[in-house]
């Protein structure tokens, strides 16, 4: 059972480092300014407690993707003043996205680690069977 709850630990662990990374990863790439991540955590938390207007399907699930776009895209637009409207809106838009992708690519590796420790935790655990 130690070994399950070390590997279950250790995993947890690297999973928000890797939540971390990935959300930075997608900001980076996209060339988001600090004011487009706090829009993305913020958006994040209006979606997923439902604060945004209430969809006819998805509920949180699809707050918690639209939610973090639109907040990375206001922040980004904020931030940018010095821009023309079109430029502000291309650059607000590819922060968005590139946050929102980083964001989902770091939730599947965190799914994906998960299931493996589910799977370490059974392997271990499970009592053999006795024929």
């Amino acid at each position: 059972m130690g070994f399950a709850l070390g590997i279950a630990i250790l995993v947890l662990v690297l999973g928000i480092l890797i939540d971390f990374l990935a959300t930075y990863w997608g900001a980076k790439q996209s060339g988001a300014s600090k004011w487009g991540q706090i829009g993305c955590l913020v958006g994040f938390g209006l979606g997923f407690f439902g604060l945004l207007p209430a969809l006819p399907f998805g509920g949180p699930l699809v707050g918690m993707l639209i939610g973090p776009f639109l907040g990375a895209v206001v922040g980004e637009f904020l931030y940018r003043k010095d821009l023309e409207f079109d430029q502000r809106a291309k650059t607000s838009i590819k922060a968005g996205i590139g946050i929102v992708v980083g964001t989902v690519v770091g939730n599947i590796i965190q799914g994906v680690l998960a299931l493996t420790t589910v799977i370490v935790f059974l392997v271990t655990t499970w009592p053999p069977i006795s024929g």
